[in-house]
């Protein structure tokens, strides 16, 4: 019986699918030779759940070259394949491998450990072959491949807009149709509410008052479903969702500091002695008077040093390591992150390139600025008919950023009770001024909720 293109979107729908990709393999696409998903960019990033990314220092055979230039990442999937009775069959060794050199993106050991795989069709040199990888809202990937000479296939490449070698396509499912086109009606009816009044949803479903600086993009969230403190990954549908403050609908573009995201340290002495330590050691005394209490704070661009002397603190730098601004190459990938430095040249805390680009690729492949006016009595919003989409990103495009003095470091760090019970609070926030967003993106556009209208 003939296995077609709608029947794989069905079977992928009921196995909890709702995003599917497709890739036009070559005859070199083995699984020997691994399989090229993404050549050129990052883009692959951006469609597939992954691991924590790791750097993996060149092997004995690479003693010849430095570090950065056979050194690569990777990253464990959670990847099964399915066949067309629905059966999935977990892949334990499944990985992504980065190049960053390239850069490229590899599938590989799709094959390693698995009760059953279409390893005959994965094995062959033969172009035409499709490779079908649907996500899985709790990141998994389920892989399907149809053979060259199979009606899926040809289906796929009579009627397919894009199969150039190392991209991927995506396929819309009926069930969940166009993610953007549902994106903007959720917020055109938001935005059709008029004010509404401050608000957080909790875990548990339940609706709370806010009081608090973020409360525009929590009461936002709340009318899209989303619980406070979610995971680090898209808030809505594939999609960051972002709100801010403006004064006027018509004037988004401002020097308001937008909150991109808060990774915490991997290394340096923060990540070593922990945050009170590091707050014991480096903080100062709250500067309004409350006491017992210590904080660590300041806007760090980079290279430009932050003094808290004045208050009982350090000199700090934010500082970039393997990565050069003139040439926008990353050069030495073993070391390579953003560094808060001291003055003696201690690193205070260390963010590693593996660990920004887990964060940053998971969180902001695609984004959302969503405009809102503040009402102060009672507290209430009303967002805008407005918004701003953000289309692709990558992490050269974040480093860029942060050397051309874009992105901020803004920490929040503060620990209360300090000599009786230490209770700390952790906030390694990085921010961009809402005009300077669009240098994060690929595509940048000003769109109508009204009627999906691009008009800038």
């Amino acid at each position: 019986m003939a296995f077609g293109i709608s029947d794989l979107t069905d079977l992928m729908s009921k196995a909890g699918v709702t995003r599917l990709y497709a890739k036009h393999l070559q005859r070199n696409n083995n699984s020997k030779q691994q399989f090229y998903i993404s050549r050129g960019d990052w883009s692959a990033l951006q469609m597939l759940p992954m691991g924590e990314v790791r750097y993996c220092s060149p092997g004995p055979d690479d003693s010849n070259s430095t570090s950065h230039q056979r050194g690569n990442f990777k990253a464990d999937l959670d990847f099964s394949w399915i066949n067309e009775q629905a059966r999935q069959f977990i892949a334990p060794k499944a990985q992504l491998i980065l190049y960053p050199k390239y850069p490229e993106i590899r599938l590989g050991s799709l094959i390693q450990g698995a009760e059953w795989s279409p390893a005959q069709l994965l094995m062959q040199q033969q172009e035409g072959r499709i490779l079908f990888l649907g996500i899985h809202p709790d990141q998994r990937i389920i892989a399907f491949m149809a053979a060259h000479n199979s009606e899926m296939a040809l289906e796929y490449i009579a009627t397919a807009l894009n199969m150039s070698d190392g991209v991927l396509t995506e396929l819309i499912l009926p069930a969940i149709g166009d993610n953007r086109i549902s994106l903007l009606r959720e917020l055109n009816r938001i935005h059709n509410s008029g004010w509404i009044a401050s608000k957080s949803l909790k875990k548990d479903g339940s609706i709370v008052d806010c009081n608090a600086p973020q409360c525009i993009g929590f009461t936002l969230e709340a009318e899209l479903g989303i619980p406070r403190n979610p995971k680090a990954e898209p808030d809505y549908l594939g999609w960051e969702v972002k709100a801010h403050t403006v004064t006027s609908f018509t004037r988004q573009q401002t020097r308001k500091a937008i909150s991109l995201f808060t990774p915490e340290p991997d290394g340096g002495f923060y990540k070593e002695h922990g945050l009170l330590g590091f707050l014991q050691k480096y903080g100062y005394p709250d500067v309004s008077g409350i006491l017992d209490r210590i904080n660590f704070g300041g806007v760090h661009r980079a290279n430009q040093s932050v003094d808290n002397r004045k208050h009982g603190g350090v000199v700090t730098t934010l500082v970039i390591t393997g990565y050069d601004r003139p040439t926008d190459r990353f050069t030495d990938l073993s070391s390579c992150g953003l560094n808060l430095m001291g003055e003696n040249g201690t690193v205070l805390a260390f963010w590693s390139y593996a660990k920004l680009l887990t964060r940053w690729q998971k969180k902001h492949k695609n984004a959302v600025y969503v405009p809102g006016m503040k009402q102060t009595t009672p507290l209430a919003f009303h967002y805008g008919d407005i918004v701003r989409l953000g289309i692709s990103t990558d992490i050269k495009l974040f480093f860029r950023a942060v050397a051309d003095g874009h992105i901020l470091y803004d920490p929040g760090h503060k620990v209360v009770n300090n000599s009786t019970n230490p209770t700390t609070k952790a906030r390694s926030q990085f921010r961009i001024a809402s005009r300077d967003v669009g240098v994060l993106y690929q595509k940048f556009d000003a769109v109508s909720v009204v009627d999906g209208s691009i008009l800038s």
